[in-house]
């Protein structure tokens, strides 16, 4: 009885310790932007694409684990010729998996080398198309593919501590994606794909 006494009060104590150490987790809400260094071809160019986050981090020592889910936007045009043209629209649910690296701080500024792997999940894909001939169409490619892509992140983080509980975030990244989604049949049902893309995200975390 002694014995389970112990383990009880060892236990008891260590969470207390636990919840007496401030700021060990964050929540966190950024926006994206996102250029896609895909092969620029010609009449290929890259339109404005967004994304939004939900991340939670916890922290290790100097290390925090993030995870959470992401939706961003792959939006592209192809012009065939000076007058027909299909805008791509793709949309994807993602879900990273990172680490933060807290080995700096200047003054009040803390730098954060970061990386780590994304789950990308195409939900929708739409294709607008321009063509003279006829009326503008719209498309929605209804047989996405199910399969799932990986994408390598690297990035710094940049924050800010504004009060005792909230961090304003800026962070430049490169997205690096080694499984593509999938295709589909050849010609503009093919799913479009971007290996390299370059983004910069701005955003705040609540500290706990």
């Amino acid at each position: 009885m002694k014995r389970y006494s112990l383990v009880i009060l060892m236990v008891a104590y260590s969470l207390v310790c636990l919840s007496q150490e401030e700021n060990k987790h964050t929540i966190g809400l950024d926006a994206n932007y996102l250029y896609n260094a895909r092969p620029k071809g010609i009449g290929i160019k890259d339109n404005f694409n967004y994304g939004f986050s939900l991340l939670i981090t916890e922290r290790i020592d100097k290390l925090r684990v993030g995870f959470g889910i992401n939706f961003s936007t792959f939006n592209y045009t192809r012009d065939q010729n000076s007058a027909y043209k299909v805008v791509h629209k793709v949309k994807y649910l993602n879900f990273p998996l990172l680490f933060f690296f807290n080995n700096n701080s200047i003054r009040l500024v803390k730098i954060s080398p970061y990386g780590g792997i994304i789950v990308n999940k195409v939900i929708r894909y739409d294709q607008v198309i321009y063509n003279p001939d006829t009326a503008t169409s719209y498309k929605n490619v209804e047989q996405i593919p199910i399969n799932l892509g990986f994408t390598c992140r690297a990035g710094v983080n940049v924050s800010k501590p504004i009060g005792k509980h909230f961090m304003l975030n800026a962070a430049p990244f490169a997205d690096l994606k080694f499984v593509a989604n999938g295709y589909h049949s050849s010609g503009y049902d093919e799913l479009p794909d971007s290996f390299l893309t370059f983004g910069f995200r701005l955003g705040f975390d609540y500290l706990f």
